[in-house]
């Protein structure tokens, strides 16, 4: 489930790009307000609270999503009561053996990209400004029941329909086909395989799969270029996929001489022809390190 947080002005309710709003309505102009929620420890507990971060005067609406559908929480009893429910959540350090049941996702959208902060909440564990957490379950499970159990207005949501059915036809792939495409490291880094070639940048190496067990591959890239790398193995790489093959965790070995190898370790998530972002970076496969 996704929570998104907007704020309107008080306009004429036309337009919401090509999301559609039943009944008729559409919402036509959207003022985005920044929204801090910046973690801070309490005490030496390793805990975190919401320590009345959310106040409901920041809000003139609220967007809730499932991933299919998305909820406007227009009634100010309804935000009144959404931002009473954040401002009793207590994070804290991750641990093993955690539930991941409800899935809920919050996003808090600012005037530019700095200023939107993502929650993810899956079951007892937590992603937020790029690390997990863990909170009680009885909050994911109170926050999915406002979700579940208020009457707010419906809307349709056409991307995330069609991103959800490219995911699942990814999931049918082998895993030679799935490693082939883009896959993003962060907003300046990606890597690019095509049936032969690996690409970065400016660079490109031939890689080989060695193994294929599982969800796992081995691949090592060799040089195609140049006095001392041609044909020479640069680097052995192990991924590991997720089940709907969109998101991965790789370790990079480089051989040194005469020293330790060096070991990279990174988590990509898929990119279609089309530009649309298929992994997601606050998915629970990325909640635990599986390259130990």
């Amino acid at each position: 489930m996704e929570i998104y947080i907007f704020y309107y002005v008080d306009e004429d309710i036309h337009d919401f790009s090509s999301k559609r709003l039943k009944g008729g309505l559409k919402l036509k102009k959207l003022i985005i307000l920044v929204l801090s929620i910046t973690m801070v420890l309490a005490g030496c507990s390793g805990h975190k609270d919401a320590s009345q971060r959310f106040k409901k005067d920041n809000f003139k609406s609220v967007v809730i999503g499932n991933g299919k559908m998305l909820k406007l929480v227009m009634d100010d009893e309804d935000t009144k009561a959404l931002v009473d429910l954040f401002n009793t959540m207590v994070l804290k350090e991750m641990d093993k053996n955690l539930k991941e049941e409800p899935f809920i996702k919050v996003h808090f959208f600012g005037n530019d990209a700095e200023d939107t902060i993502s929650i993810v909440f899956l079951g007892e564990k937590v992603f937020s400004q790029k690390e997990w957490y863990a909170v009680d379950l009885e909050f994911t499970k109170k926050l999915y029941n406002f979700y579940e159990g208020r009457a707010l207005l419906e809307v349709e949501d056409d991307t995330l329909l069609e991103i959800q059915e490219k995911r699942a036809d990814r999931a049918n792939l082998d895993w030679k086909e799935a490693l082939e495409g883009t896959w993003i490291v962060d907003d300046t880094t990606a890597l690019t395989f095509d049936e032969e070639f690996l690409y970065q940048g400016d660079y490109k190496l031939k890689y080989v799969i060695h193994e294929a067990e599982g969800n796992r591959l081995l691949i090592s890239a060799y040089g195609i270029h140049g006095l001392f790398t041609k044909n020479q193995k640069l680097f052995d790489m192990d991924i590991i996929f997720s089940e709907d093959l969109c998101n991965v965790q790789t370790q990079k070995i480089v051989p040194q001489f005469g020293t330790r190898d060096l070991v990279f370790q990174n988590n990509m998530i898929y990119q279609d022809e089309e530009g649309n972002i298929l992994g997601d970076l606050s998915s629970v496969f990325f909640s635990e390190n599986l390259l130990n």
